[in-house]
């Protein structure tokens, strides 16, 4: 409301004074950035100040604790998750395991698309039943990997992908391949 000035410290309010106004804080009359009233100075580097013309509500103020804790003290990505059969052209329908990187949750596509937490959370293997790309990203928080692409190739005539069309309400036509020497009967 612009009726106060608050200093936050590591998210504390440390001082609050009638605007406008000098604000202290403890029992210095100048606010010091970098050093302390007695010429002390900071061990280290002072890497933004922010000031706003106007009272920040708490969960504002929680964001940009958050975006600067995110931004100087970087938590590193989680790791990119691994899968257990290379890309590449498959004889049959095959199961491919992810391997989920510690404390991390995966989540993955198989049509080919970026994976975000809305898609499927891994849980076991993935049946690859016909040509594919499965795309896989670990999550830690609001922390994600870089994204595995992984392309599977499967014979169209015996492993088809199936229909995504909703007039189509046939269904699949199964072909039976016998041994040139077999008598049906």
């Amino acid at each position: 409301d612009g009726a106060m000035v608050n200093t936050y410290v590591n998210g504390v309010l440390r001082a609050s004074v009638a605007a406008p106004g000098a604000l202290s804080y403890g029992t210095a009359t100048t606010f010091n950035v970098g050093n302390d009233p007695k010429g002390e100075y900071l061990n280290g580097d002072v890497a933004e100040v922010l000031v706003y013309n106007r009272a920040l509500s708490d969960q504002e103020r929680l964001q940009i604790e958050n975006y600067l804790t995110r931004k100087y003290l970087p938590m590193p990505a989680p790791a990119t998750p691994l899968v257990s059969v290379a890309g590449g052209t498959l004889s049959g329908p095959t199961q491919v395991a992810v391997t989920v990187p510690a404390g991390s949750l995966v989540y993955y596509t198989t049509d080919g698309s970026m994976p975000t937490t809305s898609s499927s959370a891994y849980s076991g293997p993935i049946t690859v039943a016909y040509s594919q790309t499965i795309k896989a990203v670990a999550y830690q928080g609001a922390l994600s990997s870089a994204v595995t692409s992984v392309g599977y190739t499967l014979d169209a005539t015996l492993w088809p992908a199936p229909t995504t069309s909703s007039t189509d309400h046939t269904g699949p036509v199964i072909t039976l391949q016998l041994p040139t020497n077999a008598v049906l009967q």
